[in-house]
């Protein structure tokens, strides 16, 4: 990640699946890691994203696993429905 802002935004993303979601550590660290992969290879951060942005970044993992690409898609919805 870039910058602090992203930061910030990923540990407020983190304190969210902890406490309001109250998920298991290794779910939090795999819905982290998503999102840090998603701002690194993204051209725009999330929160400014379209779904048209968010589609074209889905269409990477065309031909994954169809859990992987559904455990990618539930993060990036759960991230987007908080922000």
């Amino acid at each position: 990640m870039e910058n602090r802002k992203n930061e910030r935004i990923v540990e407020d993303f983190k304190n969210f699946l902890i406490i309001d979601k109250q998920l298991a550590e290794r779910t939090v660290e795999r819905h982290l890691l998503e999102i840090k992969i998603f701002f690194k290879n993204s051209d725009r951060d999330l929160i400014n994203a379209t779904k048209a942005d968010i589609r074209n970044y889905l269409m990477r993992f065309r031909g994954w696993c169809t859990y992987s690409y559904a455990n990618i898609l539930k993060t990036l919805r759960i991230f987007t429905g908080i922000i």
